[in-house]
């Protein structure tokens, strides 16, 4: 079975296992040490209605109706569903799962349906994709999450919610900015908790030994590196370096850590031939995380094919 988990404006230097000093991610951090850390992963895109189309056609420049790695499951026998807080994505991508389950959820709200639906297959073979949207403004998460990281004595007018992601970037100052990324980093913890609770579900039906698991993101967050505070905006590493961990079928391969350069478009046709289902559609283009697993000698690949909303561009390593 498949568990496909990609979490909005996930940044890679804002998780632990990736060498930030706040404790974010300890989940995923856990995961990562029982399973496959890709060091160098970027997004194909810099925001989520390309950057997801791209990941599920294994193509920088997907057009509409083409195979997703879900054809030959479907094929297959396995049962599709996508759990997410926002379907729109997925309207635009053309993506044929067998169920959809979307609204406003929060990660708790997703995460419930993502158990309610695993516990009413208990002996099916699945893909799941559940996308939280809680790392991406608005930053609003629940206590004790929202308090979690930030500077007590902050003086500011920046409460337990930041909701002006559309406004003017430069009317905050330094300390207004170190409260909005404690907020968002408080959301980062928040959807870390909610994905451990289904692989705890997973683990306890002991269906983790049969899962592949990957976590990443659909893109990161600029958070003023650059200027200016969300996505969409450049192609700088804030926005296209993205963790990208995996944790194969009891847990092979524990511990590996791979510095070649990944793409988010890599990960459909490893998950094909993890899960024993190929030969891929022809028309993906990603190299399979497989190879990369299996033949840690390849040479890397040179070159990453990454686009904002408006352009494409080229990214060299």
């Amino acid at each position: 079975s498949i568990l496909l988990v990609t979490i909005d404006c996930l940044r890679a230097d804002h998780v632990g296992a990736y060498g930030y000093k706040r404790r974010t991610t300890p989940v995923l951090d856990g995961l990562a040490a029982e399973g496959i850390r890709f060091t160098e992963s970027f997004s194909s895109a810099s925001t989520t209605a390309p950057a997801l189309a791209q990941l599920y056609t294994s193509d920088a420049f997907p057009m509409p109706g083409q195979p997703t790695f879900l054809t030959p499951l479907a094929a297959a026998g396995v049962s599709t569903a996508a759990i997410t807080n926002g379907a729109s994505w997925l309207a635009q991508s053309g993506v044929p799962f067998d169920e959809i389950v979307s609204g406003p959820f929060d990660a708790t709200a997703i995460t419930d349906r993502a158990i309610d639906w695993l516990r009413r297959r208990p002996r099916t073979r699945f893909a799941l994709h559940v996308h939280y949207g809680d790392a991406c403004a608005p930053y609003a998460p629940p206590e004790p999450y929202a308090r979690l990281f930030v500077d007590t004595t902050y003086p500011g007018p920046i409460g337990n919610v930041f909701a002006d992601a559309g406004g003017d970037d430069r009317l905050y100052g330094t300390a207004d900015r170190g409260r909005i990324v404690s907020l968002y980093d408080g959301a980062i913890r928040y959807v870390d908790g909610n994905v451990g609770r289904i692989l705890e579900i997973l683990k306890g039906e002991e269906r983790l030994k049969r899962t592949v698991v990957v976590v990443t993101a659909d893109h990161g967050e600029e958070l003023w590196d650059h200027g200016r505070l969300s996505e969409a905006h450049s192609l700088h590493d804030a926005q296209l370096h993205v963790p990208l961990v995996v944790r194969l079928p009891a847990a092979a391969h524990a511990g590996t850590v791979i510095g070649r350069l990944a793409s988010t478009i890599d990960i459909a046709p490893a998950l094909l031939e993890w899960s024993g289902v190929t030969p891929p559609p022809p028309t993906f283009t990603g190299h399979s995380l497989a190879q990369s697993v299996a033949r840690p000698d390849l040479p890397p690949d040179d070159l990453l094919a990454s686009a904002t909303t408006t352009r494409f561009q080229a990214r060299y390593a």
